[in-house]
């Protein structure tokens, strides 16, 4: 099945602003995390604590930040957009999308500014998506969060652990 895809480098196709409405303005008060969730109950007991924990998503830093911040990320490897000279989204993506293999190559990025590889960490990913199996593969604990069935087959036949937040039992 063919997949759609933007072109290399291209956050959006068309950049859409309507001239009332302002172009540098993101107020996020506040990010609710319902202590008896249970994701976030699940995220506030793990074993993570004490990790460096980083986000590495295909959103735009913009709004994936508040949401790191919220999650306690120590890191967010995020779409980095491109500003014109009057500080607006041009749509182009600025270096290495965080998109399918550029995750990976945005974390041996990452991880060689800090004078390390993937092969000298011990890693764990979690993961919903399958555009994220380059990374999962190399990682040292893939773990399939809230996948979709083709995914979940994967990591059955991969021996990886599957992990589900939202099943109703």
């Amino acid at each position: 099945m063919p997949m759609c895809v933007l072109p290399p480098k291209r956050f959006a196709s068309k950049v859409w602003r309507q001239p009332a409405w302002p172009t540098k303005l993101l107020c996020v008060k506040s990010f609710n995390r319902p202590s008896d969730h249970r994701p976030w109950r699940w995220w506030n007991s793990t074993a993570l604590q004490g990790d460096t924990l980083v986000m590495v998503t295909a959103t735009n830093e913009f709004v994936t930040g508040p949401i790191a911040q919220a999650f306690g990320m120590d890191v967010l490897l995020a779409a980095q957009l491109v500003r014109d000279a009057d500080g607006n989204f041009t749509g182009e993506i600025d270096g290495v999308p965080t998109l399918r293999e550029g995750k990976v190559t945005r974390v041996n990025q990452w991880l060689a500014a800090q004078g390390l590889s993937l092969s000298e960490v011990h890693a764990t990913f979690y993961s919903d998506s399958m555009n994220d199996l380059p990374l999962l593969e190399n990682v040292d604990v893939p773990v399939v969060t809230n996948g979709g069935p083709a995914l979940k087959q994967i990591a059955q036949e991969r021996g990886w652990r599957i992990l589900d937040l939202f099943e109703t039992s």
